[in-house]
């Protein structure tokens, strides 16, 4: 081996993080700074084997979408990139508390260190914001459909709006913790089965966890949700 690795000893990829800001687990989604993320998942590396990487993980990614030969080559080229443009992609995550400096590589008969890129964590769970969905000014002139759609659905005085919005936004809490608890109580066993998971698999994953939390305490809150007409 022409190289030796140094991780730093404060270096820590965690197990399970858990993230609320929507805006900030978006970036993982976006198609130029995902393959990094992707790449990085077997541990720290350098730019240089980041730019290797990233491009035949774009490249795999076009292959599955079956388009014509000339086509296919021409997003290839298109999406694969250098290693200028990857430190701008890792300065985002970076920023963004996905990646950090993990250590140094010193390569035989190179005078200067490489940097070697780590993850935060092994897998990032998006579970809803910091501010209850129901609670939010975005959501509140929608609330008077709702309350009339109600109404109409059980034929019967549509319920008042303020009783809709505490009793669900107690399911959505509930919904919520169930969810963080999961996340955190099993988090070495989701990072086990979940080693290969894509964003494309969480974005079918997640909301169906929700549906299934949601079925589960519905009953605790029957009682509630007659009374305030909503069933």
């Amino acid at each position: 081996m022409n190289f030796r690795d140094e991780i730093y000893s404060d270096y820590v990829c965690e197990t399970v993080e858990i993230i609320r800001e929507e805006e900030r687990y978006r970036m993982l989604e976006k198609p130029n700074l995902e393959p990094i993320v992707v790449a990085l998942r077997n541990g720290p590396k350098t730019v240089n084997e980041l730019v290797i990487d990233y491009n035949e993980i774009v490249k795999e990614k076009i292959k599955k979408m079956n388009l014509p030969r000339k086509e296919s080559e021409v997003l290839v080229e298109k999406m694969s990139r250098q290693a200028k443009t990857l430190y701008k992609y890792l300065k985002k995550l970076k920023e963004n508390g996905f990646v950090v400096e993990a250590g140094k590589r010193y390569t035989k008969n190179q005078r200067a260190a490489e940097i070697l890129y780590g993850r935060t964590s092994k897998l990032f769970f998006y579970i809803g914001g910091k501010e209850p969905l129901l609670e939010s000014d975005s959501i509140k002139p929608s609330l008077k459909f709702l309350s009339k759609f109600i109404g109409l659905m059980n034929q019967k005085p549509k319920p008042n709006i303020k009783n809709i919005v505490e009793i669900l936004a107690s399911i959505e809490k509930k919904v919520s913790q169930d969810l963080e608890n999961l996340f955190t109580s099993y988090s070495k066993e989701i990072a086990e089965f979940s080693e290969d998971i894509t964003y494309e698999d969480l974005r079918f994953l997640m909301p169906a966890l929700n549906f299934i939390l949601l079925m589960k305490n519905l009953p605790d809150f029957e009682e509630d949700l007659k009374r305030s007409k909503i069933i």
